[in-house]
């Protein structure tokens, strides 16, 4: 009987662990892995595509190439007594008329536009600071349109010469042409007719 007494802790633990499954060595191998979704409240990146664009529209705009002609065939009507020279090197024509010692001379040339206006009142207000030789135009005499461009009389000095009251008449005509903007410029000229006469040579220039 005492033996029998004994024996009952143990067949109680016995009873207590056969309840439990036990874990099968590899069953971890097969065992379903548990995902967990997180959802981010950021707006999602605005593409052309979110924006209903079609995935082939979307592509690298590349602008058409622009086939200017060469600054060397401009040709001009000139008088007696002007000379034109196209500069190479420069990539610029001059055009001018000696009188005794005094000269007229045109400079031509291409306008950039990333760094001049296009329009006359603009260019009026950029002709007052020092251009690309150095002048500056502060005083207007005339003005007008063009039908491809715009013309500016005035009297310029150099930007450095403070001093000098006695300025030179000069003249800017910006013109179109062949889908390039040609610049023609002249500092100096001796009197009103030569002034006219370099004037019409300009605009009636051409590729």
């Amino acid at each position: 009987m005492r033996y029998l007494l004994a024996l009952l802790p143990l067949v109680a633990v016995l009873l207590v662990g056969c309840g439990k499954k036990e874990a099968k060595p590899g069953d971890w191998v097969e065992a379903k892995p548990q995902y967990t979704t997180i959802r981010s409240t950021m707006p999602a990146p605005q593409t052309r595509v979110s924006q209903g664009a079609r995935p082939e529209d979307v592509q690298k705009v590349v602008p058409p190439p622009v086939n200017l002609p060469k600054l060397s065939t401009l040709q001009f009507d000139v008088g007696l007594g002007w000379n034109r020279e196209y500069l190479a090197n420069e990539n610029r024509w001059v055009i001018d008329k000696r009188e005794l010692k005094n000269v007229t001379r045109i400079y031509v040339e291409r306008s950039p536009t990333q760094t001049e206006p296009g329009t006359r009142d603009a260019y009026i207000k950029y002709l007052q600071k020092p251009d690309e030789g150095g002048f500056i135009w502060p005083n207007v005499i005339d003005s007008g349109d063009l039908a491809d461009g715009f013309y500016i009389v005035a009297r310029n000095r150099l930007a450095t010469d403070v001093t000098n009251t006695n300025l030179d008449l000069g003249f800017v005509v910006i013109r179109t042409i062949g889908g390039d903007r040609i610049r023609f410029k002249c500092h100096r000229v001796l009197d009103e007719p030569s002034r006219g006469e370099a004037m019409e040579i300009c605009k009636a220039a051409r590729f």
